[in-house]
């Protein structure tokens, strides 16, 4: 499959793991001055996305009140906010055959590697080749657009690294600093104990945490007491893992 058909995949699976960063705000349509609850996503040209109650809608800038559009044309300038959480610019993209040495995802076993390679066995412009010793895993693909969706891709799969590459490189850490009582975790990568005591030992990082309902093997679970989702994301991340949704439950 080439890269405009991963393209259109990943823009489909988008929505999931661009829950866990984002925060809502108030929009206005310009017309009726009504109000909606609603993230954004990206904007492209004449059109913003945006993600109210889970679904993604491209709908055209001018809809929305001068103040949203002003704060539109800001998020423009900084790259948008895509919902995978790349930096790479189409512009600046890297063209033709392009490497990117992962390191730091949580690997312990063979089974989170073959969970690894069927995020993207797929696409067949993407290889990925693994270190066992340096605990690294090295992306082929045929151009930066490629590695970077392979990127998303396994950051879906509930993995999470850094990279050795200036422009290509796995979602920011991040999510709402306001603390809440009880938050839904799920995408987990929860193969086997080691996976299972690694995700425990993230978790017992997490400021104000006080129970949790993980259990070996599942791929979900709650946490209460006195967290932030900024907090959960990251404490994940420094393990290696990552999670496609983190939320307050749906009220």
């Amino acid at each position: 499959m080439k890269t405009s058909a991963l393209l259109i995949l990943t823009t489909v699976a988008s929505v999931l793991v661009f829950a866990m960063n984002a925060e809502a705000r108030t929009w206005t349509r310009a017309a009726d001055k009504k109000k909606i609850e609603a993230e954004f996503v990206k904007v492209e040209g004449d059109k913003v996305t945006i993600n109210m109650k889970g679904k993604d809608m491209t709908l055209a800038v001018s809809v929305f009140s001068k103040e949203d559009q002003d704060f539109i044309a800001e998020q423009g300038k900084k790259g948008g906010a895509s919902a995978d959480g790349l930096k790479g610019d189409p512009k600046v993209m890297p063209k033709g055959p392009t490497s990117v040495v992962l390191s730091g995802a949580h690997l312990c076993c063979s089974k989170c590697q073959k969970k690894m390679e069927a995020s993207v066995e797929r696409y067949d412009d993407i290889k990925l080749s693994f270190d066992k010793g340096a605990g690294t895993v090295t992306l082929i693909g045929d151009s930066g657009q490629a590695v970077e969706d392979a990127l998303f891709k396994i950051h879906e799969a509930g993995f999470y690294g850094s990279t050795d590459h200036a422009k290509l490189k796995m979602k920011k850490l991040g999510g709402s600093k306001k603390e809440v009582p009880e938050v839904e975790v799920s995408g987990i990568h929860n193969c086997c104990g080691k996976c299972d005591k690694a995700l425990k030992k993230a978790l017992k990082t997490v400021k104000g945490l006080d129970e949790h309902t993980l259990e070996k093997g599942k791929s979900s679970f709650k946490v209460t007491g006195k967290v932030t989702i900024a907090d959960i994301t990251k404490a994940l991340g420094d393990v290696g893992l990552s999670a496609v949704r983190i939320m307050e439950p749906r009220k």
